[in-house]
């Protein structure tokens, strides 16, 4: 939609100079869309007014005393669900970028760090990882997506959240020389046993995703530890 925004362009100038009664002809008194912008670098606040007649967009904004006709097309973006433009992943990031990850769940504390050599170890003792199990979660999380939203107001105790299944922290690449922390945490399951609420700490709403993910959860620190040839031929028989 910013895209979309940011590239608007005049077909016709229909005013240079407008006044209310300009505003009314075009339907801008009481535009369909109202649009505000910040833009941080600038310290610049404005407002775009949008109305759509028949196939024609009537633009203007506080920035401009013009009033412009345009395409059409961007209304098809405006008019999306508040749900079809929201971040559909429950976290940003690619699996390459993660350097470190924090698991806290009942009767398990694991913390690991990837080293130059991209081997994941056990913290403190620098035990190696089995890298794949390790890399296989993160997957997981990368690749997890919404299934619904859960806006606020909400009580986290409704969701099994004050005392997680389950918290993961992930220490992510965020440019050079600098990292961010993602922290999710894992509450009860929805109604549907498939599916489980979920907090990004760094987002103000709640998340519903599919609970398979959580096959993926260690249930002792052995599960993510690296087998002996033999230990692992007994493990796949069974």
């Amino acid at each position: 939609m910013l895209y979309s925004l940011s590239s608007l362009k005049a077909k016709e100038f229909l005013c240079e100079d407008k006044k209310e009664a300009d505003l009314k002809k075009y339907g801008l008194q009481n535009p369909q869309y109202k649009i505000t912008l910040k833009l941080p670098q600038k310290e610049q606040e404005f407002t775009i007014y949008l109305t759509k007649k028949n196939d024609t967009l009537y633009a203007t904004s506080t920035l401009s005393p013009k009033i412009i006709s345009a395409e059409a097309t961007l209304v098809t973006d405006l008019e999306k669900k508040i749900d079809e433009l929201r971040e559909k992943e429950v976290a940003v990031f690619y699996t390459w970028e993660v350097k470190e990850l924090h698991l806290k769940k009942e009767g398990l504390e694991l913390s690991l760090k990837k080293n130059e050599d991209n081997d994941w170890l056990f913290q403190p003792e620098g035990q190696k990882a089995n890298n794949e199990k390790v890399e296989n979660f993160i997957r997981q999380l990368d690749s997890l997506e919404e299934e619904s939203f859960i806006d606020p107001p909400f009580q986290l105790k409704n969701y099994g959240l004050t005392n997680p299944l389950a918290e993961i922290k992930l220490v992510v690449e965020a440019g050079e020389n600098k990292t961010k922390e993602i922290t999710l945490k894992i509450g009860q399951r929805e109604s549907s046993p498939e599916k489980v609420y979920l907090q990004n700490t760094r987002l103000n709403y709640l998340l519903v995703v599919k609970s398979d993910f959580l096959d993926e959860l260690p249930q002792k620190k052995e599960d993510w530890q690296l087998q002996s040839s033999s230990a692992e031929k007994k493990e796949k028989k069974g």
